[in-house]
């Protein structure tokens, strides 16, 4: 669910909480239920919409950018450090297939 809010943040996207439950493959009332929690803890903040049930408008908070934010970079230098690493730690990039 934050992965998809940050991207709808870059592309300047408005989301309600029924197309984050679709976006994510998940039960409206369970992604409800998620973002109650995201939001609880910080993570996200919601314009609720008391007519409108599901459809009010979620984004991330500033927290929860930070939190997208140092995730990606963790990604990055974790993937650098496999590159980096990947052929001592695998034979010096030898086929085991054969």
């Amino acid at each position: 669910m934050l992965l998809v809010l940050f991207v709808a943040s870059v592309r300047e996207q408005m989301v309600t909480a029924t197309e984050l439950a679709k976006a994510t493959a998940t039960p409206t009332p369970t992604a409800i239920r998620w973002i109650d929690v995201l939001e609880r803890d910080g993570l996200l903040q919601r314009n609720d919409d008391p007519g409108r049930a599901g459809y009010d408008d979620v984004r991330l908070s500033v927290r929860g950018r930070a939190a997208i934010y140092q995730w990606l970079e963790d990604c990055r230098l974790t993937s650098f450090f496999t590159l980096q690493h990947s052929e001592d730690e695998l034979g010096g990039g030898r086929d085991f297939r054969k």
